[in-house]
């Protein structure tokens, strides 16, 4: 299998979102609080969002053209075409990891690496369902850091 660079030099890059044709990915530098949107074919960056507190991982609704970005500090912030942005909850608890499911409602799922919680945030509604608790140092792959 043959790899390719497609951007070099990240400053702590945690979280992408691939678009569902392969043709764009967006991503999230933590240490520098950074969102980005690259172009696979080019490589050409472009520089969505600055002054993110320490994110962790993105997700697009590629209907929309909305991005979700959660944020160690605690947030979970929606960004909209057109540069607008507000928050969707603050859970606390360090939400790490994102997945958007859309039936009739648009549900975000994050698990939160200090509280311990896997959450269920409706997105629309702006509110929060705990579908898990006691979870030891919870992220994408399971395994504590360490």
């Amino acid at each position: 299998m043959q790899i390719n660079n497609v951007v070099l030099g990240l400053a702590a890059g945690v979280g992408i979102d691939l678009s569902p044709d392969g043709k764009i990915a967006y991503y999230v530098e933590w240490s520098i609080g950074e969102l980005s949107k690259v172009e696979i074919n080019t490589s050409m960056v472009t520089t969505v969002r600055t002054g993110l507190s320490y994110p962790e991982d993105v997700e697009v609704d590629w209907q929309t053209g909305e991005i979700f970005v959660s944020e160690r500090t605690g947030a979970v912030i929606r960004i909209l075409p057109g540069e607008k942005s507000d928050t969707i909850v603050e859970p606390g608890g360090a939400p790490q990891q994102l997945d958007l499911k859309k039936n009739n409602n648009r549900y975000l799922y994050t698990v939160c690496y200090d509280s311990g919680l896997l959450l269920r945030i409706d997105v629309d509604a702006k509110t929060t369902k705990t579908i898990a608790a006691g979870l030891g140092f919870a992220h994408a792959d399971g395994r504590p850091y360490g």
